[in-house]
């Protein structure tokens, strides 16, 4: 089935964000690639305001013996719930600590093989062509097959092509194009700040509306800088104005 007509798309976006800076809904040179950028930027933001449901997968990772070290999905970015064994086992699931501590046991231990019982995350070696890209290690060195399941939180691609739908869905149509006003009217002096002031509620019932979707705690994944956001307790805090979820 196809995305419903009730998401914005990229195209949508940026032509709104014109035509609320004055430019109209057709913006040639300069100022097309200033709206489209103050689109990704608000995305951006929209994207790191909240550890939302739909940035979240689940996975199964199946080891091989003799291997420690695996390709996690190139969209990783963290986990949301480690590594876990099935439930038809009684096996205890392994503890996530840091690399260098796994490294520590593998130089004390050699490589040891057996049921792996702790793991760590590290990022591969950086490529200017693949970019950050993670993988996991595990102590000890598995002996064999064992299947892991995990859900962990995705990185998405900025909007590039008009027809581009951002993730999210039509349910939260109405925040990302507040989040795109908002960030039209940081650039503008003389803007009275109207969407700058809509966003504090808009986020929380759109926070409370994801909430009820999942029993994951609530946070702010990390990558998405909001500009006067801060997050408290059951309060979100915008350019000063707060709002209680």
């Amino acid at each position: 089935m196809a995305e419903s007509t009730l998401t914005y798309s990229f195209s949508d976006l940026w032509a709104d964000c014109a035509e609320f800076a004055g430019l109209g809904r057709s913006p040639t040179g300069d100022d097309l690639t200033m709206v489209k950028r103050r689109v990704n930027d608000a995305y951006r933001q929209f994207l790191g305001v909240h550890d939302w449901k739909f940035l979240k997968r689940t996975a199964v990772l199946t080891t091989e013996s003799g291997r420690w070290f695996y390709d996690l999905p190139d969209d990783f970015t963290d986990l949301a719930m480690p590594f876990k064994f099935p439930t038809d086992n009684s096996w205890l699931n392994p503890n996530e600590i840091d690399e260098a501590t796994i490294i520590e046991l593998r130089t004390g231990s050699g490589s040891t093989s057996g049921r792996p019982y702790v793991f760590a995350l590290r990022t591969k070696e950086y490529s200017e062509e693949e970019g950050t890209r993670w993988e996991v290690v595990f102590h000890y060195t598995p002996n064999g097959i064992y299947e892991f399941i995990y859900s962990y939180r995705i990185i998405t691609n900025e909007l590039v092509n008009d027809e581009d739908l951002p993730i999210g869905g039509p349910e939260h149509a109405v925040l990302l194009r507040a989040f795109c006003l908002a960030e039209v009217e940081a650039f503008d002096e003389e803007s009275l700040g109207t969407w700058s002031g809509r966003l504090p509620a808009l986020i929380a019932a759109a926070i409370r509306k994801d909430n009820k979707k999942s029993a994951a705690s609530v946070g702010i994944m990390g990558g998405g800088a909001l500009r006067g956001y801060e997050r408290r307790e059951q309060t979100i805090t915008y350019n000063d104005v707060s709002v209680d979820l």
